[in-house]
């Protein structure tokens, strides 16, 4: 689905009402599918908003996602726990798609009232009396998301150089990959380590390897500061000469391969953020904890039974996000063991799922201090009021999950004798698991970094900043592990909060079941 949609992208977003362009025939087919299940469940549109429209391709689109997340159990796969392909689940209940524009306030620290993003609450209301949903999705952190990632990923500014009429034009030369490797190794005796990893860097992520414009070698300087060597490129009009500036994460092994994608790498995190979001909601539903919430009202607002209840959501999302790549296999055949995915494209869109859920839920802490200390996790447990964890201890619950999923697989594909493979005939063994891992994480330590170097209140770094980060970071790991939510096993607070919550977690199970779940894979 939505194969030939345009997602608008910073330069031109101001320009469209929308955020996405659906193409004409997948906005009829969404139309017609959504309009025939509101109709069949007796649902209407919401009208506090006028965007909650079928004339709507954001609309539209979401609630495309949405339906897609809710098949997503209905399919048949292979099921790692039992070591089997089995059907799917009971069909989920519908859920509509309610968008709502909600921009809470708060003021600042200079008493301005600025969107106060921790309040932009959404999800699945009490069920109606035939079972269905609705799920209010706040429009408002749509945009404002994709906004986000765009500026984190693809607001790539070039430094553009006037040639005055003193300089000698020179028309853009080519050269092949290999040709541009081989300059960088003859330099390589002159000790310029920046500008080697850079001019590698620019050849290995070329999209035509035949063809690529040679770079310059030139100098920047800015109000007499020591000068920095770099690349640069002569423009096709003769006049200019272009030295692009790439932002810092670019500049980490993260994402170094990564910046000729960066526009399909706004869409795929997009898209799994959304996904993500839209599973969480979802698995409320196809876990049972509505039911759970109409049958004991007072037990399910006990404060470990709600948190039991997120976190569970969480991982279940992660988990269906996950799954999802082995049932698209190269016939449509979930039982076919060939992958519709090489192992390249595989290891990365499984590291973008992952990383998109990371980003997803820290998201609303992008303007503040990060780091998660002993007292973070005291102060979190003092609150008695709280419904949610804090969003460092889901990734901690969620993103070991996913670790120990992972390690699950390999050790079921080992034992199946590897029959899965990938579209190029890579059998998925246990190095291609640990590779996603690996590729995950270096992602979620390369935005950190960036994040905490240049992007941390949404603003431009300025142009020396980006500057420095001219060289390649290489595993921009934290400096210690309590500053990384997934790695803080190590914290004894935060072990003991877990276990408090797993020893909870059989009663709670054995009540979501007694009510009825419609999606019982798994633990």
């Amino acid at each position: 689905m939505f194969e030939n949609m345009i997602i608008w992208g910073p330069q031109v977003a101001d320009e469209h009402d929308t955020l996405i362009q659906l193409s004409e025939e997948d906005h009829e087919l969404l139309e017609k599918e959504l309009k025939e299940l509101d109709n069949k469940w007796g649902i209407s549109l919401s009208r506090e908003s006028s965007i909650n429209s079928y004339q709507n391709d954001d609309y539209l689109f979401v609630a495309g996602l949405l339906q897609d997340v809710r098949d997503i159990h209905k399919k048949i796969y292979y099921n790692a726990y039992t070591s089997e392909w089995v059907r799917g689940n009971s069909e989920i209940p519908y859920i509509h798609l309610d968008f709502v524009e909600r921009p809470a306030l708060k003021k600042d620290e200079f008493g301005n009232y600025v969107p106060d993003d921790k309040k932009l609450n959404m999800g699945v209301k009490v069920p109606l009396f035939n079972g269905a949903c609705r799920l209010e999705f706040n429009y408002y952190w749509l945009k404002q998301y994709l906004k986000f990632l765009q500026t984190i990923f693809d607001s790539n500014e070039d430094l553009v150089v006037y040639l005055p009429e003193t300089v000698l034009r020179s028309a853009p030369q080519y050269k092949t990959k290999s040709e541009i490797l081989s300059v960088a190794k003859s330099i390589e005796e002159f000790g310029l380590k920046k500008q080697i990893e850079v001019l590698r860097l620019y050849a290995n992520s070329a999209i035509n390897p035949e063809k690529i414009p040679e770079p310059c070698m030139t100098f920047l300087s800015e109000e007499g500061k020591t000068k920095e060597i770099t690349w640069g490129f002569f423009c096709e009009d003769g006049n200019t000469f272009r030295v692009p500036m790439k932002k810092t994460i670019f500049n980490t092994s993260g994402f170094a391969d990564l910046f000729d994608r960066r526009v399909e790498l706004v869409s795929d995190l997009f898209i799994a953020s959304i996904k993500m979001i839209l599973a969480h909601e979802t698995a409320h539903v196809a876990r049972g904890h509505w039911n759970l919430r109409i049958k004991e009202p007072e037990y399910s607002q006990m404060r470990n039974v709600m948190m039991n209840c997120e976190i569970n959501a969480d991982w279940t999302a992660a988990l269906w996000m996950i799954n999802e790549l082995l049932y698209d296999t190269v016939t449509d055949d979930p039982q076919y063991p060939v992958l519709a995915y090489t192992r390249k494209d595989l290891v990365y869109l499984w590291s973008i799922r992952i990383l998109a859920l990371y980003i997803s839920l820290s998201w609303v802490e992008r303007n503040e201090e990060r780091g998660w200390t002993e007292e973070t996790i005291s102060e979190f447990i003092k609150k008695s009021e709280a419904t949610h964890p804090i969003y460092q201890f889901r990734l901690f619950c969620t993103l070991n999950h996913i670790k120990e999923h992972l390690d699950h697989m390999a050790e079921k594909s080992k034992n199946q004798g590897y029959v899965l493979q990938t579209a190029d005939g890579t059998p998925l063994k246990e190095e291609l698991f640990a590779e996603v891992w690996e590729r995950a994480c270096d992602m979620i330590f390369s935005f950190e970094y960036a994040f905490k170097t240049c992007w941390n209140a949404d603003e431009r770094g300025s142009l020396e900043k980006i500057r420095d980060g001219l060289n390649i970071i290489r595993k921009a790991a934290p400096e210690n592990d309590k500053e990384v939510p997934f790695l803080m096993g190590y914290m004894e607070t935060a072990q003991k909060e877990l276990e408090g919550y797993e020893k909870q977690w059989p009663e709670i199970l054995e009540k979501l079941n007694k009510y009825g779940m419609f999606f019982k894979m798994g633990k």
